[in-house]
């Protein structure tokens, strides 16, 4: 996907240290999706969200380092485009890959 390769770009220049910061957002937005999630009765996002959240906590200097981390976060991306959606109420069509 031509958006794909456009992310990829984006992520390879970052370098390690703005990587980490960008996943502690990630984290941060989707602990925050977690508690909206679990204030609407969404326990079975609230689980999903936590776990992704953990991974990337636990994971996070490793994903900051390397090539596979790079494709993680353009992945990611689409996902948080997603949490955005899903917690803003708005009943807009979200796709997930």
């Amino acid at each position: 996907m031509d958006s794909d390769n456009k992310g990829r770009k984006l992520f390879e220049n970052l370098n390690p240290v703005q990587r980490l910061k960008l996943i502690d957002r990630h984290v941060d937005q989707l602990r925050a999706a977690s508690k909206t999630m679990a204030a609407d009765g969404r326990l079975d996002m609230v689980e999903a969200l936590d776990d992704i959240a953990n991974d990337f906590e636990a994971n996070a200097s490793e994903l900051a380092a390397t090539m596979i981390g790079v494709d993680v976060l353009v992945r990611a991306a689409g996902l948080m485009e997603m949490v955005r959606v899903l917690t803003s109420g708005r009943d807009e069509a979200a796709t997930v890959h």
